[in-house]
């Protein structure tokens, strides 16, 4: 009896380790709940202030390591175990920044009823959207940059972004977005964070690549989307392009 006592003490204080061990591998940043893994961090909810947001960006990397969406691998079948889900019913848009493949579970949409965009900043990106939600629900479409590899499917929703946001120095020309997102005849009313560049201080986004003329966000909208005699859609892009200043 003394045994089975011990044996039990033992895996009651064990498994109270690894629900402490849970809160500690669980932290906040910019409206996401991570869970860190060894080597990544999973994406396991939203904060309350997430909750609350029209937009929601998924970012590639944060704490130096790799982003991935979903269940974490159960180590202990009787363990404190988190799923990793996106609740919200004002989220309207997820910007999806990731720049290459990885492992990784998919994402349900099935509680985020107000969702209508979701955008992939790189082709080299998984499909994360489980394709039954994708079919199933009432979305606008899947957006891509327009980077001369992704080709659109209007059938299938799967369209280019019409507003990018370029970094415009020769060093990353072969990755130039920053950003992506799609307007019709709007302002533009998610502006992402502005970018760093090592020696430079960021100027603003311009209309042009030569950084002429400041984009006003209060004023200044994205085009009317344009359909020819047939209702195909005629694609055309607003480009915005970073300025730099070097520093002294």
């Amino acid at each position: 009896m003394k045994k089975i006592a011990i044996i039990c003490l033992t895996l009651v204080l064990s498994l109270a380790l690894v629900g402490c061990n849970e809160k500690e591998r669980t932290f906040e940043e910019d409206d996401i709940i991570y869970y860190q893994e060894r080597d990544y961090s999973s994406i396991i909810g939203l904060t309350e202030e997430g909750k609350k947001k029209k937009h929601i960006i998924l970012k590639d990397e944060v704490r130096n390591q790799e982003v991935r969406i979903g269940r974490r691998p159960i180590r202990f079948p009787v363990a404190p175990h988190l799923e990793g889900e996106l609740e919200s019913e004002n989220v309207e848009k997820v910007y999806i920044m990731w720049t290459s493949n990885r492992n990784t579970n998919v994402l349900s949409l099935e509680n985020l009823p107000k969702v209508k965009k979701f955008f992939y900043i790189s082709i080299d990106a998984p499909g994360i959207i489980e394709r039954k939600y994708f079919e199933s629900i009432d979305m606008d479409g899947v957006y891509n940059a327009n980077d001369g590899i992704f080709e659109p499917d209007y059938e299938c929703r799967f369209y280019f972004a019409n507003v990018s946001y370029r970094l415009n120095y020769e060093e990353t020309l072969k990755k130039d977005f920053y950003f992506i997102d799609d307007y019709d005849d709007e302002l533009i009313d998610f502006i992402p964070k502005n970018p760093i560049r090592e020696g430079y201080e960021f100027k603003g986004w311009y209309k042009e690549k030569e950084c002429l003329n400041l984009w006003d966000f209060k004023e200044d909208k994205v085009n009317k989307k344009k359909y020819d005699d047939n209702q195909k859609y005629v694609y055309e892009e607003t480009i915005l392009y970073a300025g730099w200043d070097k520093k002294n």
